[in-house]
């Protein structure tokens, strides 16, 4: 294509062959001679070497141009009727042969017919805006030969558009724009174009198929985008839900499985968070440990994962090396100075220092290296004044108190705010619980452990029904916590524990025994599963309910028991070691019972005088008459120096003064019986005189404690000590010697039966 594209002849009767395309051909018709087989006139001399192109710059022309309007083509609609004047439509017909003055050399610019038609032919193929340009250029009769002559040039021999564009705009000194569909080639091979296949299917067939195409892209990263980020995880979410209801169910191994299908999928990290929470929430600690090792190798050192893994192994699995050691690692390999991860660590080394007291400098430590990093706030000191409770350190923790105090605005932590309340109820420092205990329920009503503390409060100021009340709340809202941390845990039975002695108090004896066995059940059943270690506080639920045993319903044996597993937990004390005497005393021998009393007399500590008793009876029954003999007189003298002491005697009003007459009466019978026991064996006469004596004196005591205080008449009842001594001076075979066999139930029992042997 260029300015020597092919155009078909001139009409005439002699019509020649086609001209050659290039531009050697019109150079024929320069030299004078007819083309082969067509002897016209002869025709001027043109320079046929084609115009030279214009050199000018855009910026000497001005903007021209009217558009690609569409009638440049001279296509009209079919429908419509012929124009009867084809000059009117198309000014190129009514054009006439130009005929230009060359003022220098007085030649004129003159076209041959066939050389004029082919201008015509050229200009009905310009663009409109063109068109209009070179007529305007062609009919100014102040142009000159010499400068139009490059542009007839052009227009006879079919140039392309933009080469006549170009001459045209530098002889009317303003750019004429080509509309697009002319930029390469010539209107006339245009027109010709049109008719090909290769322009219908470049046309037509090929912006088609691009838009199939465009759409089918469109389509199918739809498709993807639609499979891979809405398909995929909906199905997934199914998946990780179904198995999540598994767990519930307790099938842990199809949760599993349901999780894997579901991670094939869709795999994002809050999945593993949320299976790892729920194997918690059922106690299936070593499968959520599992979780979070899956995590951590599809997300090494996620923060949020290994925060969560320490915690489980801290709060509820009790494993502080394995969280103290996740914390370490993110520290050294991620961020030293993490916020959270720091303040994790010194919550990790709090708990362990319930195992561990020296944790609590590493608590210490963790809390200093936060403020020292990220300032002073809140969150590290309300830990720091937890770890000034843990370590007894009350002016300290008072003084934090007030640092919160004076800043009202500030949230505080509540578990920590409820531990503060149970730390000044136990120093009885109670003139600030209740504005502790109500800053700490506007943070959360709910939690359990301020219940529990508002029933502690409660107590200590003799606020009974309102302890009750806050018991109920604490016993119901502890399950919704679950799982519980060990200290919650702890609570829970404590809370057990305290109903049942608040009925006791009331003398309710059965409600009283049925949250005794319901604080047994959950203590024992947290031992099982180890979330508690055995330990004193708890023993006194077994002793407690012991007691109901022991004093109301007179079970030996169920009490006998109960005081037994109150020792194995860790419950040590005089009164418990005299009582399960007792209970030996009474139904298994002396021998069990004298190891009891011996361990109530302690070491260091002078016996109490029902001790003394008690062990003087349980070795007369054990045949060992020289130690019941020491422990009667051991008794005796302290009964002595008692009775010293007292310097007006009231038995009837002071159940001590009356104590102390009926152990002496007491204590001298039995010693009696235990002398003449050891003279039968060993025949010292000495032995049965001592027990003559004994005799005199338990008589002589009973028979004066028995006056009448106002008449001073004696009573009629007769002693044992007297028939004991009837019996040594006049042997009967129907009669043996007999002491006091019972002894107290306990050590505040001041009650002596003096009437029965």
């Amino acid at each position: 294509e260029g300015p020597a594209a092919e155009a078909p002849a001139a009409e005439g009767p002699a019509e020649g062959p086609a001209e050659a395309p290039e531009p050697a051909a019109p150079a024929a018709e320069a030299s004078g001679e007819p083309a082969p087989g067509e002897p016209g006139p002869e025709e001027p001399d043109f320079d046929l070497e084609g115009p030279e192109e214009p050199e000018f710059g855009d910026e000497e022309l001005d903007e021209f141009s009217l558009g690609d309007l569409g009638a440049e083509f001279g296509v009209f609609d079919e429908a419509e009727a012929e124009p009867e004047d084809e000059a009117e439509l198309n000014p190129a017909k009514a054009l006439e042969r130009p005929e230009v003055e060359t003022p220098a050399s007085g030649d004129e610019l003159s076209l041959s017919d066939r050389q004029f038609d082919r201008l015509q032919r050229t200009l009905e193929t310009l663009p409109l805006n063109l068109k209009i340009a070179v007529e305007e250029l062609l009919a100014d009769d102040e142009r000159t030969a010499d400068e139009l002559k490059p542009l007839v040039d052009e227009l006879v021999h079919g140039a392309a558009p933009r080469h006549i564009a170009r001459t045209a705009s530098r002889l009317k000194g303003e750019r004429i724009t080509i509309p697009k569909g002319y930029e390469v080639r010539s209107g006339l091979a245009f027109e010709e174009e049109q008719a090909t296949f290769a322009y219908r299917f470049r046309t037509r067939v090929l912006p088609a198929l691009r838009v199939a195409a465009a759409v089918a892209i469109v389509l199918g990263a739809a498709t993807y985008l639609g499979y891979r980020f809405a398909y995929q995880p909906l199905v997934a979410r199914s998946i990780y839900l179904e198995g999540l209801d598994e767990i519930d169910a307790e099938h842990y191994g199809i949760g599993n499985q349901r999780f894997n299908e579901a991670r094939e999928l869709w795999e994002r990290p809050h999945w593993y968070y949320r299976y790892a929470d729920a194997f918690i929430d059922h106690r299936q600690y070593g499968l959520a440990r599992g979780k979070y090792e899956e995590l951590l190798e599809s997300y090494p050192l996620d923060k949020e994962g290994i925060i969560d893994y320490a915690n489980m192994e801290s709060v509820h699995a009790r494993d502080f090396r394995k969280a103290r050691d996740l914390l370490r690692e993110y520290l050294d390999f991620r961020d030293l100075e993490d916020y959270d991860v720091l303040l994790e660590l010194g919550d990790n080394y709090i708990r362990w220092a319930d195992q561990d007291p020296d944790r609590y400098e590493d608590a210490r430590e963790a809390y200093a290296r936060v403020v020292d990093f990220h300032g002073i706030s809140p969150e590290p000191l309300l830990r720091m004044m937890r770890y000034l409770i843990r370590t007894d350190q009350f002016e300290e923790t008072v003084a934090y108190k007030q640092y919160f105090e004076d800043r009202p605005a500030v949230d505080v932590h509540p578990e920590i705010y409820a531990e503060l309340a149970g730390y000044l109820v136990d120093n009885n420092r109670l003139d600030g619980v209740r504005d502790v205990l109500e800053r700490a329920f506007a943070q959360d009503e709910t939690l359990p452990d301020l219940h529990y503390q508002l029933a502690r409060y409660s107590g200590a100021i003799e606020r009974y029904e309102r302890e009750r009340t806050a018991l109920d709340n604490a016993r119901t809202l502890f399950p919704e916590h679950e799982p519980l941390t060990w200290r919650q845990q702890r609570m829970h039975i404590d809370a057990y524990i305290r109903t049942a002695e608040w009925y006791e108090r009331r003398d309710e004896w059965l409600s009283a025994e049925e949250y005794y066995v319901e604080a047994i059940e959950r203590y024992e059943g947290a031992l099982a599963a180890d979330l508690l270690d055995p330990e004193p506080a708890f023993a006194r639920m077994y002793e407690q309910l012991g007691d109901i045993h022991y004093y109301r319903a007179g079970e030996c044996e169920e009490a006998g028991q109960l005081y037994a597993t109150a020792a194995e937990h860790g419950a040590s004390s005089r009164e418990l070691d005299y009582k399960r005497g007792f209970v030996a005393y009474e139904t298994e021998g002396p021998d069990q019972a004298l190891d009891h009393f011996e361990s109530a007399s302690g070491s260091g500590v002078a016996d109490h005088i029902n001790i003394l008793f008690a062990k003087a009876n349980t070795q007369y029954r054990r045949g060992n008459y020289f130690a019941a003999i020491t422990h009667y007189r051991e008794l005796l003298d302290e009964l002595a120096a008692r009775r010293r002491g007292i310097t007006v005697l009231d038995t009837e009003r002071n159940p001590d003064h009356r104590a102390v007459i009926e152990y002496q009466i007491v204590a001298h019978n039995n010693l009696g019986v235990a002398l003449y026991r050891q003279f039968q064996q060993t025949g010292d006469p000495d032995y049965a005189s001592d027990a003559q004596v004994a005799f005199v004196n338990s008589t002589q005591i009973a028979t004066d404690y028995r006056r009448d205080p106002d008449t001073m008449v004696r009573a009629e009842a007769t002693d044992l000590a007297h028939i004991n001594q009837r019996y040594v001076l006049y042997p009967n075979a129907g009669y043996d010697l007999r002491i006091y066999r019972d002894i107290p139930r306990d050590l505040d029992d001041r009650d002596i039966l003096v009437t029965g042997a």
